[in-house]
């Protein structure tokens, strides 16, 4: 030792409460100085409790070697001390003699880590204790909790992550939790949480642009196979006319300009139109005698009541289209 004073940490598990006689129970530590030339003289002695976690200082020691003694005040071979301690060799402002840091208990500290990097955590089976298990839930980190808890190496195998009712938690050994500084594994779970947040936003791009590109795909193929139907269509149509198809049809494009209608019906609606009379009905269809399809061609009558009106020719024609040439007809009022 020599700087001066020493800082102190115990991690002692509960003992087997189902011993004999066992219970938890104090127990003490009594520093001594090593003399090479004298007995060597005991320095200070500290005071503990089995299944507490317990943090003190001893000050104002001269430079030298130094050793611990554990020792208790009843025997029970059954009921034994088991657990870890750590010594530091620091500067110390302290008084000689023991003096205990905190009595918290391992789920105190934790918590207290936890609360303090903005997690939520959840008790284990364990309440309380050196063996105590705490679970941290914060979000979804089915995706990207792996990478997050690989960024705490100061767990090692202390954190994993297990399904925590319907969530995924990381799972923390709250021993090897209390023995860090709560500064490193606070600061480590920021990091794993803001770690877990990029990883997810991240993951929400990747899938976003992934699917506007399968729907920019998916609009560029139908384009593309509608463009190939056209052209195919097109091509069954090509070398094709009604001049070819249908030599003795009049073409639509030769027939007078008044024959605009594509039917009768069409035709009569305009006339009610025109004249506005919804009472006008066409009688007497007969084939046409004259104009320009006589013989082939319809005449209707147009009548309100017994008044006749006006009449209807049709004629069948022929029309050049992209797919080919197509028969329909075409009327006008006479």
């Amino acid at each position: 030792m020599s700087h001066g004073g020493l800082r102190v940490k115990l991690y002692i598990q509960q003992p087997d409460l189902n011993a004999v006689d066992c219970k938890n129970h104090p127990f003490y530590l009594t520093l001594t100085k090593t003399k090479d030339w004298w007995f060597d003289p005991e320095i200070s002695s500290c005071n503990a409790v089995t299944g507490q976690n317990t943090s003190l200082t001893i000050g104002n020691l001269s430079e030298g070697d130094y050793y611990f003694t554990i020792w208790r005040s009843f025997d029970n071979p059954y009921c034994c001390i088991d657990g870890e301690i750590e010594v530091f060799d620091e500067k110390s402002d302290g008084s000689s003699g023991c003096e205990a840091i905190k009595q918290a208990s391992t789920v105190e500290i934790v918590h207290d880590i936890l609360d303090a990097a903005g997690f939520i955590p959840v008790l284990g089976a364990i309440p309380d204790g050196i063996n105590a298990v705490i679970y941290v839930v914060e979000g979804d980190w089915s995706n990207a909790g792996i990478s997050a808890i690989a960024i705490i190496p100061e767990f090692g195998d202390a954190a994993s992550l297990v399904m925590k009712g319907e969530k995924m938690a990381i799972r923390i050994e709250a021993k090897a939790a209390a023995k860090l500084e709560k500064e490193t594994v606070e600061a480590g779970l920021k990091e794993a949480k803001a770690t877990a947040k990029k990883a997810e936003k991240e993951e929400k791009e990747a899938l976003e642009k992934t699917e506007k590109e399968a729907a920019e795909k998916a609009e560029k193929e139908a384009a593309e196979k509608a463009e190939k139907e056209a052209a195919e269509k097109k091509k069954k149509g090509e070398g094709k006319t009604c001049a070819t198809t249908y030599p003795i049809a009049i073409n639509c494009s030769t027939l007078p300009s008044l024959f605009i209608f594509p039917s009768p019906q069409a035709a009569l609606a305009a006339l009610k139109i025109s004249t506005g009379n919804n009472n006008l009905k066409l009688v007497s269809p007969s084939p046409s005698t004259g104009g320009p399809c006589p013989g082939v061609g319809t005449h209707y009558g147009v009548k309100d009541g017994s008044t006749y009106v006006a009449s209807i020719s049709c004629c069948p024609c022929c029309m050049d289209t992209p797919a080919g040439p197509k028969m329909t007809k075409r009327c006008r009022i006479i």
